[in-house]
């Protein structure tokens, strides 16, 4: 009897060596941050560990919402960014989108989830180094009032990783941004698919995803574009498009894994980011624009 103890108790032994080595031999997983976005302000931890962390945008306001990740650069404290970003702000009625420029003074951006309509969630996996971020919203109110200078902000530190690093997600294809255009889109199909975006441009690109809804893109585009002709509001109505996500502004060299779920339509993909090396205009002026059909 003693004897069938033993060698039951040495047999759980020998079980439970045998899973915690299957345990350390697991592949590290992607880590999950939920962003929860309202009209007007981010829901996030206020510390995260960096490396490849996903990042899952969930939309719970009755406003177009997205995140942004700046970086501050390294001796850049959070008051010397509070300060340029008060003279940024009193600059943009003057000099348009133009003005934020500046704050790559001091600061690099470092991705996040696109745009996404209200009640939406749109998912971003990247790459963070450690260091003092920023997150930001742009997007402007129907007021013309940008987010961002309604209190859509919110300070992030990102320490370093220091568990092994995770494969990245499986990709079914890539999208490479240029000067200025979208490149090697897959076709797809409707449902979910991961898709590597890099910037393989001379200046930071982004890749908003639209969906048209009942006006051609050309139109969609000078609505996005240009200011309303009235000079105040936008025209009654819904718009005729809705933002589907995909991945703000990364530096060139840079790269992150967009998670797409899109039902058959009509998309475009655009860039709004304002080139220095070209006035100020958005590269979707210079061309920075790709259409594509989901069948």
């Amino acid at each position: 009897m003693n004897s069938q103890r033993h060698r039951l108790g040495r047999g759980a032994v020998v079980a439970l060596i045998a899973a915690l080595v299957v345990a350390c031999e697991r592949e590290p997983s992607i880590a999950e941050i939920t962003i929860g976005a309202e009209d007007f302000a981010f829901a996030l931890p206020d510390t995260i560990v960096g490396g490849l962390v996903q990042f899952d945008l969930v939309n719970d306001g009755q406003e177009d919402h997205h995140a942004q990740f700046l970086r501050l650069n390294d001796g850049v404290s959070r008051a010397q960014f509070d300060s340029l970003f008060a003279v940024v702000m009193e600059a943009v009625p003057t000099e348009g989108d133009v003005a934020f420029l500046r704050l790559f003074e001091i600061a690099t951006v470092a991705g996040g989830p696109a745009v996404i309509s209200a009640g939406g969630r749109t998912d971003v996996a990247m790459e963070l180094a450690a260091g003092e971020y920023i997150l930001l919203c742009f997007i402007p109110s129907p007021d013309g009032v940008p987010h961002l200078a309604k209190g859509m902000t919110r300070w992030l530190t990102v320490t370093a990783p220091t568990d092994a690093a995770p494969e990245p997600p499986v990709a079914a294809g890539r999208v490479d941004m240029v000067d200025f255009a979208f490149t090697e889109l897959p076709a797809m199909d409707s449902g979910r698919v991961v898709l590597e975006v890099t910037n393989s441009g001379a200046e930071p690109h982004e890749m908003a995803v639209l969906r048209l809804e009942g006006a051609p893109l050309e139109q969609v585009l000078q609505m996005l574009t240009e200011p309303p002709a009235s000079g105040g509001a936008p025209p009654p109505g819904p718009p005729p498009f809705r933002f589907m996500g995909g991945l703000q502004a990364i530096m060139p060299g840079q790269r992150a894994w967009v998670t797409l779920d899109l039902p058959p339509g009509d998309y475009a993909l655009i860039c709004f980011i304002p080139s220095p090396a070209n006035d100020g205009q958005p590269h979707a002026a210079l061309g920075m624009v790709r259409a594509f059909t989901i069948s």
